[in-house]
């Protein structure tokens, strides 16, 4: 795809950039910040040009995930110069956590009002300054900040992401490219791992977070380059906000959409299982580095298995919550609601595998079973555990197509927020329960937790027509 570019500090014409897209060119307005306008209906865009911009804003998201995970291999390292505490180590996930569950409501409220491509340019510059901060950290303190700064800015694609895809993908499509959306940032930890390990071998682990910088500044050259605003903007509209008063996006309304029952107890689901998922990766680097005395180069590449696992799981959810949803829209005509997503075999059985690949994973540790039985097991792990990860976030936006960045940002909350709060026990639970019983609870705890995904699918058409009614009062 060739790209049309203009120089000129004024916007675009209509006609120039009607005429550029009609050929498949990318519009691009030079100047920071500055949206380029897309005539017509993003949904139809070309393949190519769909590609595309799936391509940056997967990427993308997955940076914000890779950024947490990279110096886990070089932890005892950090530890080591800043003579810091097991507790301060552990927080400077936690800290990091945190920000990315807080912030991506901030980012969805700030997209609707200004744009979504302003909102990445100026996050992702924030980012990059966050991870410059930490290569040249020179206590904890210092360290500990520019970890919140890293994940304020680059937590912007963790909601953004799915309103740029819910822009230009119908619904009868969308499973499908929210399976890559959603795929990028569960390899992004594990391929950080990999890279942080020898990276911190050979240049310290000060290089993890220049090799991060660098990755942030890439993607952030892309989107100023080729990542149109998706949002449907037009000239008039720029024109209207420019006339009147400037007026602060509310940070707090994406939380309005827990109102809707079926989207609370979705999401409480979802929470849980990326609580255990991250569980798992915060425990792996300790049990596998003083339990199977592996080195941290060997200890991230053995976080490959569970990353190629939840990208098979992340595809092949994809492609059967297409199918799924096709098939039950074929079957009820108008009729069809988002509920219709979820369920069929593959989404139904992948929840009773996960629960028993987590009892076997933590009895197999717990008995101190060879460690590639356990790599092998969390293969089967990741793909079972991201198989239904996919299908609600795909529901998600289905539900809220205008407000797919807001439900995004919900859902990013409540996993982000669970996860950065069981980090910080985990180690205790860890050596408190043992890995068998500790991983047979999460299974378990799962397992009956899905009830919840249940409830909504029959209550959500009643609920959300409810609460829609009362609001149009």
């Amino acid at each position: 795809m060739t790209a049309l570019v203009t120089m000129n500090k004024g916007l675009p014409s209509t006609k120039a950039v009607k005429e550029a897209w009609s050929r498949g060119q990318c519009v691009i307005h030079q100047g920071f910040g500055s949206i380029p306008l897309i005539q017509g209906d993003p949904s139809s865009y070309s393949n190519s040009v769909k590609s595309i911009i799936l391509f940056i804003v997967a990427v993308g998201s997955s940076l914000s995930p890779m950024s947490a995970t990279i110096y886990y291999p070089a932890i005892f390292y950090i530890q080591s110069d800043f003579n810091a505490t097991d507790i301060l180590m552990n927080a400077t996930i936690s800290v990091f956590t945190f920000a990315t569950a807080i912030f991506p409501i901030f980012w969805a409220s700030l997209g609707d009002v200004v744009g979504r491509r302003k909102v990445y340019l100026v996050s992702f510059f924030i980012a990059i300054i966050g991870n410059l901060g930490c290569a040249v950290a020179v206590n904890m303190a210092m360290f500990m900040a520019f970890r919140i700064i890293a994940a304020i800015g680059s937590s912007s694609v963790m909601s953004q992401g799915a309103s740029t895809l819910a822009d230009i993908f119908d619904a009868s499509e969308r499973g499908r490219a929210m399976a890559w959306y959603t795929a990028a940032p569960l390899l992004g930890p594990a391929i950080g791992p990999v890279v942080g390990g020898y990276l911190a071998q050979a240049f310290g682990w000060r290089s993890n977070f220049w090799f991060i910088t660098a990755a942030n500044i890439v993607v952030w050259c892309a989107m100023l380059l080729f990542l149109p605003e998706t949002s449907s903007r037009t000239p008039e509209m720029d024109s209207k906000q420019q006339a009147k008063p400037h007026k602060w996006a509310n940070p707090f309304s994406a939380l309005a959409l827990f109102r809707y029952p079926n989207i609370a107890l979705c999401i409480s689901f979802h929470g849980l299982l990326y609580m255990v998922f991250f569980t798992i990766n915060t425990l792996f680097t300790r049990t596998y580095t003083q339990q199977y005395d592996l080195s941290p180069g060997v200890v991230g590449l053995c976080y490959l298995p569970m990353a190629f696992g939840t990208v098979v799981g992340a595809m092949v959810g994809g492609h059967f919550a297409d199918r799924q949803y096709n098939k039950q829209v074929a079957k009820h005509g108008e009729a069809a609601v988002p509920e219709l997503r979820l369920g069929g075999i593959v989404f139904y059985s992948s929840i009773v595998l996960q629960c028993c690949a987590f009892i076997a994973y933590g009895w197999c540790i717990q008995e101190h079973v060879h460690y590639a039985v356990g790599l092998v097991i969390l293969f089967f792990l990741g793909a079972f555990l991201m198989t239904p990860y996919n299908y609600l976030s795909t529901y998600y936006v289905d539900c809220h197509r205008n407000r797919s960045a807001a439900v995004t940002a919900c859902n990013n909350l409540a996993r982000y927020g669970l996860a950065g709060i069981f980090t910080l026990w985990a180690p205790t639970l860890q050596s408190d329960l043992g890995d068998g019983i500790l991983f047979s609870i999460c299974g378990g705890g799962l397992l009956v937790a899905f009830g919840n995904v249940l409830i909504a699918k029959y209550i959500g058409p009643r609920c959300r027509d409810k609460i829609d009614a009362q609001r149009s009062r």
